[in-house]
Formats: C-alpha cells, structure tokens, sequence
C-alpha cells in the first residue's frame, strides 16, 4: 500500500543517494556523541555561558537542527552555510538579485550601442578611403 503513494517521506532514487544519505547520518552521530559528552563534562561552564545555557534547554531542537542542516549540507555536497541560506525564503533575495540583473542588462545594452557604434565608424572609415582610393 506504500508503494501505490505518489509522494514519499524520504526519497532516495538510486543507490548511491542511498549512500550518501546513510554516510551523512553515520557521520552526524560522533559530532552529537561528542557535544553531548561536552555538555556532560562541563556543565558549569556552560551554565555560565548564555548561549551555550539556551541551547541546552533547547536540547532537542538545537540537535535536531544540526542535524538536518548536516544532512541537507552532506546531500548536496555543500557547504553549511550555503544550505542554511538554499532554507531561506527566495522573497528576501528577489529584491537585489532583480537589482543585480537590471544593472547586468544595462551594462550590456550599453556596451552593445558602443560595438555597433564602433563597428559604424570602421564601415564608414572604409568607405571613406575605398572612395579616395579610387
């Protein structure tokens, strides 16, 4: 009966995307085994610390975090940076890339009046001389 169902959870279309995805989640665990034994070892240092207190209340949520943005980054063979900003919304970026382009297009409008200006100028300088030179 799952398999009759269009949309899947999780799909993985090959095998090798299999792989990647289980080496992703394999790789993630040390990295929380080894902030949780930080968590473990240190925890009045890192009671003082604000930051490290609010992700500590938030135990779940800030791991489940990481880890999706370690898959996601893994997945993609990116950055994790670049797949935090692939999660934002693409609103917020429309404005200066729409920016970016416009300013693209007229700089290539204008350089392309300066070559047929230019190539104007040699035709009519060779139409020039061929009338002299003749």
């Amino acid at each position: 009966m799952l398999e009759k169902l269009p949309i899947s959870i999780f799909p993985i279309r090959s095998a090798e995307s299999a792989t990647k995805a289980v080496s992703a989640i394999s790789g993630f665990f040390p990295l929380m085994l080894i902030l949780i034994n930080i968590t473990l070892l240190f925890p009045d240092v890192i009671f003082s610390l604000s930051a490290w207190f609010i992700s500590f209340l938030n135990f779940s949520s800030c791991y489940l975090w990481i880890f999706f943005l370690y898959v996601l980054a893994s997945l993609k063979r990116t950055n994790i940076w670049v797949a935090v900003m692939n999660l934002l919304p693409e609103d917020s970026f429309r404005g200066y890339s729409s920016k970016l382009a416009q300013e693209d297009l007229t700089k290539k409008s204008i350089n392309s009046t300066k070559k047929s200006r230019h190539n104007k100028l040699k035709t009519e300088m060779r139409e020039k001389i061929r009338v002299k030179a003749a």
